[in-house]
């Protein structure tokens, strides 16, 4: 027994398809910076974009009012679907499938923490989800999104 634990073994790697995010660690200021606007992204998300979806889907009659819980990431993966299928009428106004994707990608830098990508795109992620409230008929709420991005700019 005493033979197999003096023995090298290298340490298997992870597979190149698990290693999508690599972290590369910032300076802590640049860090927190990230960390703030990464809760920004998700208070715009919880608070001002969940419920407008929601109630769109709804309208729709694609979603529940009476659900417990609300997966944004549901929501987005139905709206994506529904406006690939139809997509001059689903939505009030015409939405690209790169807007959706930019919305997508955004809920996922925010809910894992990808602060490099959080540091590099966050202007337009906070603008991809004032265009999806745009497109659902939120003007208030696309407008107080933006408003809240020229506060943090």
């Amino acid at each position: 027994m005493a033979a197999y634990r003096n023995l090298n073994v290298p340490k298997a790697q992870p597979p190149p398809e698990l290693m999508v995010f690599p972290y590369i660690t910032q300076p802590v200021p640049e860090e927190l910076e990230s960390m703030q606007i990464c809760y920004i992204l998700f208070f715009l998300k919880m608070y001002k974009v969940l419920m407008k979806i929601h109630h769109f889907l709804c309208y729709k009659g694609l979603a529940s009012p009476s659900d417990q819980t609300i997966d944004f990431q549901e929501l987005l993966r139905v709206t994506k679907e529904e406006n690939l299928k139809y997509p001059t009428v689903f939505m009030p106004r015409i939405l690209s499938p790169a807007d959706i994707d930019e919305a997508i990608s955004t809920r996922n830098d925010t809910d894992h923490l990808n602060l490099n990508n959080i540091e590099k795109y966050w202007p337009t992620r906070i603008q991809s989800y004032a265009t999806l409230c745009e497109n659902v008929n939120s003007h208030e709420t696309a407008r107080n999104i933006d408003r809240d991005q020229n506060g943090v700019k």
